[in-house]
């Protein structure tokens, strides 16, 4: 997603005009802020989803012992 954020950059047709002011590079930050967005988002998730399942193993070692006596 971010290299093509960074092509729509580079690319010489934009949304809007790059001779406009202001707005004209606007449309060109827009689409790089949103790529990184997009980026930093799914690492986030990416990280919080290895926590959890690392979390969930921790928590699974040793709790399956079961105690008990026998009775005949």
């Amino acid at each position: 997603m971010l290299i093509l954020a960074i092509l729509y950059v580079l690319f010489p047709l934009d949304f809007i005009p790059d001779f406009v002011p202001i707005l004209g590079y606007g449309d060109d930050i827009a689409a790089l802020l949103l790529a990184l967005l997009i980026r930093f988002l799914s690492h986030a998730k990416e990280e919080r989803i290895k926590t959890e399942i690392l979390g969930q193993a921790r928590d699974d070692k040793g709790d399956n012992i079961i105690d008990g006596e026998i009775v005949e």
